[in-house]
């Protein structure tokens, strides 16, 4: 697989759908997590938030999430 195979809809899926961090698609594909970040960027794939990948509630305030996950 190469990086180019990395399409908008399949890096939505990967990072909004099955929660993979760009290290995580990176390692996948054989490449570095700066060049997923670049490609990302590129083709305007939004990141989710770690708080969304987590699954917290969502009463959780802001300060409370960053206590949370730092």
């Amino acid at each position: 697989m190469a990086l180019s195979d990395l399409t908008v809809e399949l890096l939505d899926r990967l990072v909004n759908v099955e929660h993979l961090t760009q290290k995580q698609i990176a390692d996948l594909y054989g490449t570095h997590q700066a060049k997923v970040s670049s490609r990302m960027k590129a083709l305007g794939v939004r990141v989710a938030a770690r708080s969304d990948r987590l699954g917290l509630p969502e009463h959780v305030t802001p300060y409370q999430a960053e206590v949370l996950l730092g």
